[in-house]
């Protein structure tokens, strides 16, 4: 038995080495350190909480409006509190995280905004 798997694994290294040498891998280039730019991107964004409500919105309108506009797929996962952008290259997938990102930035207390410091944060509504 122990011969068999010995022979299997023999096998199945002689294989996947066969397949790295027909694509041109190598120990030195696998995994790729850069992805080609037209590759579809996929970016997480780590959620405060309520920031998905108002990402959301009213019957899911925000959302919808932000996919529209950003011509990209946004989803949303509550459990985890994480955004995922899907975006069809690097190029672009750059750019909707920043505009996201500016989108969902709240200041902090401590922080110093056109030379003046936030020490206090007060809720409204």
């Amino acid at each position: 038995l122990c011969g068999a798997v010995d022979r299997g694994c023999t096998a199945n290294e002689e294989i996947i080495s066969h397949m790295e040498s027909s694509l041109g891998l190598s120990a030195d280039n696998f995994p790729p350190s850069e992805l080609a730019e037209h590759i579809p991107r996929v970016h997480s964004i780590t959620l405060k909480p309520g920031q998905s409500a108002r990402l959301i919105g009213v019957a899911g309108q925000t959302i919808r409006d932000l996919e529209e506009e950003l011509r990209c797929e946004l989803d949303i996962d509550d459990v985890h509190g994480t955004l995922r952008v899907y975006a069809k290259s690097a190029g672009e997938m750059a750019e909707k995280v920043a505009i996201l990102n500016e989108m969902l930035w709240e200041p902090e207390i401590g922080e110093v905004l056109d030379d003046c410091e936030v020490i206090q944060i007060m809720p409204n509504g």
